[in-house]
């Protein structure tokens, strides 16, 4: 399949199976504009969403158990291999005082990735693109967590924004609000700084991408071997 081809298949996609989703969370004063602008987005960021898919096509097939997003309301990636999917928004939102609820397959719950838990050992592929550079907390105790939620067998693919330079900032740390670096990040990475992420798992794949909505991404497929 092309680029043109899953673009043309994404966009029909979001537009008839994954419409409940939008549709369903239109009342929660998420604007009229919301499935409209859910779908520019998607396109702007077609590059990313586009490798994250083709990463996971040789490892779902086979795949038991449930499907989790952690970090935005977009859940395109695991949605389009036909699965119920869990979505952790982690955006403060007016609507998320109607939380949790299920619209079209997509289980969609509020969650603050640096204080709640996520449970342990339950899910056979969890998701976490371009949400690392967005949390003010120790990321190193962030990836533990996210760590237990996969179960034995699991998969975990993360993408990290590299953007704008050759310096990692303060993966490590808290980092306040006069650190912001751009567009609402706190931080970005290195090949360097992403080599020290996730390290109780096994690498399966990586790639390093740039798309012009977005610049310089680094993405991982990650196995939880036991």
């Amino acid at each position: 399949m092309t680029q043109e081809e899953y673009r043309r298949k994404f966009r029909e996609f979001v537009l008839g199976p994954c419409r409940p989703f939008y549709e369903g969370v239109k009342p929660w004063q998420m604007g009229e504009a919301w499935h409209d602008d859910s779908l520019l987005y998607f396109e702007q960021h077609l590059p990313r969403f586009w490798r994250m898919v083709e990463m996971l096509k040789p490892v779902v097939p086979g795949l038991a158990g449930p499907f989790c997003e952690l970090g935005s309301f977009y859940p395109y990636t695991l949605y389009y291999f036909g699965r119920p999917v869990d979505l952790y928004d982690l955006v403060p939102r007016v609507c998320l005082t109607a939380m949790p609820y299920d619209v079209g397959g997509v289980r969609l719950q509020a969650f603050n990735l640096c204080t709640d838990e996520l449970p342990r050992d339950r899910y056979a592929v969890v998701v976490m693109s371009e949400v690392l550079e967005h949390l003010p907390c120790d990321l190193l105790a962030v990836q533990r967590k996210v760590s237990a939620a996969v179960r034995p067998g699991g998969y975990l693919l993360v993408t990290y924004p590299a953007q704008y330079g050759n310096e990692a900032h303060g993966y490590d740390r808290c980092m306040g609000d006069s650190a912001v670096l751009h567009g609402g990040h706190l931080r970005e990475f290195t090949a360097e700084t992403v080599a020290q992420f996730f390290t109780d798992l096994r690498v399966v794949s990586t790639e390093e991408f740039t798309y012009p909505a977005y610049g310089r991404t680094f993405a991982v497929l990650y196995k939880k071997d036991r």
